[in-house]
């Protein structure tokens, strides 16, 4: 993992190629229209999809945890090459006071990061070798 300082990161977001998700079950799925009544159930996911040429990034965000914890769980993939194994990748959750969490992705670009909700949240994903990905979270605290 690349070993950089809360401000490097925020440097780094800045001049992300920052994505909103092509596909949100919240809006998407047939229940849309009980997506009041369900993120008030005391458990609940959300599937996000981004997409930032080449690459796909599907997250999917797990409420309800006991201690109020959001768990995300992520997989970042090559579009034009699914069969190539992605490294060196950096996973970085942003708000605005600075670095909340991080972690990296497996060799299968898969991700997890558990944290407590806040407002404007960025997850910010940086490939080695392409411009960093920011994808802005959704309003996490209602």
């Amino acid at each position: 993992m690349t070993d950089l300082s809360s401000s490097d990161w925020i440097a780094l977001a800045r001049e992300a190629q920052v994505t909103r998700p092509v596909f949100d079950s919240l809006y998407e799925s047939p229940g849309a229209s009980l997506r009041a009544a369900v993120r008030s159930s005391p458990q609940f996911s959300r599937q996000l999809v981004h997409e930032a040429e080449p690459f796909v990034i599907d997250i999917r965000l797990d409420y309800g945890s006991s201690l109020g914890e959001i768990r995300l769980i992520g997989q970042v993939l090559n579009a034009q090459k699914p069969e190539n194994m992605i490294r060196g990748v950096d996973i970085i959750l942003l708000s605005e006071d600075g670095l909340v969490k991080r972690t990296h992705a497996n060799n299968s670009g898969e991700f997890v990061l558990e944290f407590n909700p806040e407002p404007s949240l960025q997850l910010l994903i940086n490939i080695r070798g392409f411009r960093a990905i920011g994808l802005v979270l959704p309003d996490l605290m209602s």
